[in-house]
């Protein structure tokens, strides 16, 4: 029975490295997994103890018992505060069933999810496994505070579900055959994600036959104007563009944009290192093609960059015209813009967008159009 000891996760490439005090106990602990037959501990038990991992701390306040041994099953239950919240984690490792193969269980419970994992552990002492995983979502504003997300985004989460064949090398995770749920929207792809000093890095390649934005669109839209529907003078929240990194690729055959749908959209978002880049590099909207890329840029003075470029190619005004509400416009357009503005709130960057837009109409109609009013 350990008191107050702290633990640090230690990847393969320290194992040959001698250590002493809390390091020499964290590497016997680890040990225990392995197949070291030396160590003759067959039951741990810990009382407020600190696990941590890259020099963070991952979990404190830490209760764990474990027991078992190398040929035998082992038995982990752990309990603790991770980032403030409650965490429970059950694990069971079967014996060796075949090349250090070692069948395990684990269920992860905290008040904003919970996860399970069915599968083999290959190296104990890396923590590397491989098998089933299975996530669900229950409480969104806590996992977008974990993310730092707007809190107006936080219902999107609630309710999400993935799972897929996930391959554990701490503190990386890969995600094959992926699955994202929520609703009638369901994502299929792959998924790669790095915890590392606190921060969290993710990269994933996904499709879907149908994906749409205008719920996440929504309370963008609303923040943007005041109460009175002028432009908001609130100042731009900027920290998000520095929480973590992401890198997303969606292929979907219908994106869904308010009214507008667009066809085989091939869309990525970028975010990290406090800018965040949001591309359409290809859709196709009533027959015509569209493009765009959108970009916002923490700079100084707690302004935000805006750079916005964008084209079309034989794209139907009508139709996009009666998006807007207006009936008295035809043709098949041609263009591009490239416009760009800098500040600290929406008003300040819609009063300082400049650049250029051009278009090019063919078979083009202006029925019974008022110029002036135009």
């Amino acid at each position: 029975t350990l008191f107050d000891p702290q633990i640090d996760l230690l990847p393969d490439a320290d194992a040959g490295t001698p250590r002493t005090g809390d390091a020499a106990i964290s590497a016997a602990i680890i040990d225990l997994l392995g197949r070291d037959r030396r160590h003759e501990l067959r039951s741990l038990r810990i009382e407020r103890g600190t696990l941590r991992s890259g020099g963070q701390t991952w979990m404190s306040n830490l209760a764990l018992k474990l027991t078992g041994g190398v040929n035998s099953d082992l038995r982990l239950s752990a309990t603790g505060l991770h980032l403030g919240q409650p965490l429970l984690v059950k694990a069971d490792v079967a014996p060796v069933s075949a090349r250090e193969r070692r069948p395990v269980r684990t269920t992860i419970v905290a008040p904003a999810f919970t996860a399970s994992f069915d599968g083999v552990l290959f190296g104990p002492r890396s923590l590397d496994a491989e098998g089933r995983l299975d996530v669900a979502i229950v409480d969104g504003s806590a996992i977008a505070r974990r993310l730092a997300l707007p809190e107006a985004h936080a219902s999107l989460l609630d309710g999400l579900t993935a799972s897929g064949t996930a391959r554990f090398t701490w503190p990386s995770i890969q995600v094959r055959d992926a699955r994202i749920e929520r609703g009638q929207t369901r994502l299929d792809g792959s998924i790669e994600a790095t915890f590392q000093g606190g921060r969290t890095a993710l990269a994933a390649t996904l499709d879907a036959q149908r994906f749409d934005v205008t719920s996440a669109l929504a309370p963008l839209v609303a923040a943007a104007a005041d109460q009175e529907g002028r432009w908001s003078a609130e100042p731009l929240a900027r920290g998000w563009l520095n929480a973590g990194a992401l890198d997303l690729r969606l292929s979907t055959g219908q994106l869904i944009v308010g009214a507008a749908t667009i066809e085989n959209a091939a869309l990525s978002l970028q975010l990290g290192g406090g800018r965040m880049d949001l591309a359409l590099s290809d859709g196709r909207l009533r027959g015509g093609t569209v493009k765009g890329r959108l970009s916002l840029i923490d700079a100084p003075d707690s302004r935000m960059e805006l750079r916005l470029q964008g084209s079309c190619d034989r794209l139907d005004i009508a139709h996009v015209a009666s998006l807007a509400g207006l009936q008295r416009m035809r043709g098949l357009a041609n263009g591009q813009a490239s416009l760009k503005a800098a500040g600290a709130s929406v008003a300040a960057l819609v009063a300082g967008v400049e650049g250029r837009m051009e278009a090019a109409v063919r078979d083009g109609e202006l029925p019974g159009f008022d110029l002036d009013r135009l």
